[in-house]
């Protein structure tokens, strides 16, 4: 828990609150003025609203925080200068396979967290071993892939790249993930993998380079945003709290972390679909 925390503070949030700076970034690629208040209400309007979700339907509002965590992680994952190199429904099947994956292998711990966020729902007593199962049948389906692509590109070196790329990724992520614990394995995922790749995309779209310099740039940068977020989550944990166990606070975290990624999730598909146009451009 004490790394899932540090993680969560220094990568995890972090990582959403240079926002402000990449919109502002994206409006100057398009010759278009930044308007800082159309920013903030944008921003907060799209968390409000996705909070009010949370409050009406908690089950279209976890499915909703999957499918576009799913898209978000994926998407990133395959960014290569700031451009995303991977088809968007591949790079969606794959953000969805880890985060299922997770939820499933770990379902012992997983449920404990459901139960907080889906009251209303009873979760049967098979559920584990159905998670345990399903997660052991996508770890041999990856294996088999894993397995059978780096034969073919072995043989005849006639695999491409990204798809070699993509394959042997998943596998090595659902290999890592399943032999750590639940919080461990979404802090390695979320809170280095992902964040961490988020960071190098941010510094590529601001033009700033790979230096320690510029990452004290960065972390300057996002360091007012990110305790507003923490603030908030606080706030929201506050409210939520009752004194009961440590997935009520985990599980009240996701949601705090679910209304945050709304909005962060537009901003950054907009820089990435922007710099994906802008290398179409050019090859043309």
């Amino acid at each position: 828990m004490i790394i899932f925390g540090i993680t969560i503070i220094l990568t995890g949030i972090p990582h959403g609150s240079l926002d402000f700076y990449l919109a502002k970034q994206n409006q100057t690629w398009y010759n278009q003025a930044f308007s800082n208040k159309r920013f903030y209400f944008n921003y907060l309007l799209n968390m409000v609203l996705f909070g009010m979700v949370w409050y009406i339907s908690p089950f279209l509002s976890v499915l909703f925080f999957l499918f576009i965590s799913a898209f978000h992680f994926g998407e990133i994952d395959f960014v290569n200068k700031g451009q995303a190199q991977v088809p968007w429904y591949l790079s969606s099947i794959y953000g969805l396979t880890i985060i299922v994956y997770i939820i499933a292998c770990h379902s012992e711990e997983s449920i404990k967290i459901l139960h907080y966020l889906l009251p209303k729902i009873e979760i049967s007593s098979n559920t584990i071993p159905l998670g345990k199962s399903f997660s052991e049948w996508i770890l041999i389906i990856s294996f088999i892939s894993f397995f059978l692509i780096n034969i073919v590109h072995l043989l005849t070196k006639s695999i491409k790249n990204l798809i070699f790329k993509l394959i042997n990724q998943t596998f090595f992520i659902l290999l890592i993930t399943k032999f750590l614990p639940f919080y461990l394995a979404f802090a390695f995922y979320f809170g280095i993998w992902h964040s961490l790749l988020s960071f190098e995309a941010i510094l590529q779209s601001l033009h700033l380079e790979n230096t320690t310099e510029d990452w004290l740039k960065l972390m300057k940068k996002a360091l007012p945003f990110s305790l507003l977020s923490f603030i908030g989550l606080a706030i929201l944990i506050y409210i939520g709290y009752n004194g009961r166990n440590t997935p009520q606070i985990v599980s009240l975290l996701f949601i705090g972390i679910s209304i945050l990624t709304l909005p962060h999730f537009q901003v950054f598909s907009k820089a990435l679909n922007k710099n994906r146009s802008t290398e179409t451009n050019v090859a043309s």
